[in-house]
């Protein structure tokens, strides 16, 4: 148990008195460092936990949950196929897809794109692209007109009701030779889902019309197979697998996205080390904050020893010390760092209204806002971190404390 004395004995050393200034000076140094690593820590790993949210949502949202391709390059009874697939448990939705690279041109300008055949009844069920529709309306879109991301129609600079012409890569044979398929369409729709890759790239048009644009006899480039839930992935994946015919090949999300799944696990793993070593020096410097602390006060360890304090009584008081400092660290830390994150997108919008500069550029990090996502398993984490560092760096300097001698000490006094 530790008794009140020992408190007081401890709260003292930790005052700063006129001779004692440069201890009380690493100590300060020792608290700020702790605080500063806690809170950073805490803000990286909640901006972390928001970017791969935020990413996977907009993802998933456009992207299916699992893919089925054909090695024939199309898959012609897409429907009866559909049908079966759906009756599977855990299957939220079934869309026959064709995708294909175009070139859009406008009146003023000509920019590349990518075209996803889809029928406009399923498309009412993609739910990011009902939700983020902020030009037009789904119930009135006509089999003519396309759906195109905002900031493909700004590059465009056209606007609800405009004309576009698509060119394929497919070629039609004339009298004057042959030439790209092309086909003018209606801008019925534009949408905004805050990612710039498809927001500056996706066109959405009728299945029926693509077909026709890229000569799709009656069939699909591939099945796209929306998941109640996306972590169940791989058991239904095998369920699809059973009814599949031999041609055909299947991969579900996180194969897809392989790429940005271990980058973002790396990501999060070596930005944790890395801030870790801010409180690992923190905790270094409460070690020699102590140790000197323990030379200055050798006198008063040596009165307390002969007027009967035990060498445990002392170790307690040394050890009350640093983990105040760890303590008080964490703490301050942790309400910083978790303000901070709740408050990152005001921040944000400070800092660059102030500086007048872009800080997070939608095309360098796909997303058009800084996400910050506070888990609290993440939070607990870094405090027991911090708290396991700090009391782990009291232990050498309180246990030297203790095996000082008092005669030894008051001998050269």
């Amino acid at each position: 148990m530790i008794r009140q004395l020992e408190f007081f004995i401890s709260f003292r050393y930790l005052k700063s008195r006129r001779r004692e200034n440069f201890i009380s000076i690493v100590s300060a140094f020792s608290f700020f460092g702790i605080t500063i690593g806690v809170a950073a820590l805490i803000v990286v790993l909640a901006v972390q936990n928001g970017f791969r949210q935020e990413l996977f949502s907009r993802v998933l949202g456009i992207n299916p949950h699992v893919i089925i391709t054909s090695n024939e390059g199309s898959i012609k009874n897409y429907k009866n196929l559909s049908e079966n697939i759906s009756l599977i448990k855990g299957i939220k939705s079934v869309f026959p897809i064709i995708d294909s690279q175009v070139m859009v041109k406008s009146n003023k300008k000509v920019a590349g794109a990518l075209v996803r055949g889809i029928t406009y009844d399923d498309i009412i069920k993609v739910e990011i692209l009902n939700k983020n529709l902020i030009l037009g309306n789904f119930n009135s879109i006509k089999l003519n007109e396309i759906i195109i991301g905002y900031r493909l129609a700004r590059l465009l600079d056209i606007k609800l009701g405009d004309n576009v012409t698509i060119l394929t890569s497919s070629v039609t044979s004339t009298a004057i030779g042959s030439i790209p398929r092309s086909k003018s369409y209606v801008v019925g729709g534009i949408f905004n889902i805050g990612m710039y890759e498809y927001d500056s790239t996706y066109i959405f048009l009728n299945l029926k019309n693509t077909m026709k644009l890229f000569n799709y006899d009656e069939s699909v480039g591939f099945i796209d197979i929306r998941l109640n839930n996306p972590d169940d992935a791989n058991v239904i994946s095998q369920q699809i697998n059973l009814i599949l015919p031999n041609n055909y090949e299947m991969i579900d999300w996180k194969q897809l996205n392989s790429s940005y799944v271990n980058a973002l696990k790396t990501e999060k793993n070596v930005m944790f080390l890395i801030l870790t070593l801010i409180i690992l020096v923190a905790a270094f410097n409460i070690v020699s904050g102590l140790v000197m602390l323990v030379k200055e006060k050798s006198r008063d360890i040596a009165i307390l020893r002969t007027l009967g304090a035990s060498k445990f009584t002392v170790m307690k008081i040394f050890f009350l010390s640093g983990t105040t400092i760890g303590i008080a660290g964490t703490s301050f830390g942790s309400i910083i760092g978790v303000l901070f994150a709740k408050n990152i997108s005001s921040i944000q919008s400070f800092l660059e209204k102030f500086t007048g500069n872009n800080l997070f550029a939608a095309e360098v990090y796909f997303l058009s806002q800084l996400p910050a996502k506070i888990i609290l398993a993440d939070v607990i984490s870094v405090i027991c971190l911090s708290l396991f560092l700090s009391i782990l760096a009291t232990i050498y300097p309180s246990w030297k404390a203790s095996r000082l001698e008092p005669v030894e000490v008051l001998r050269y006094e």
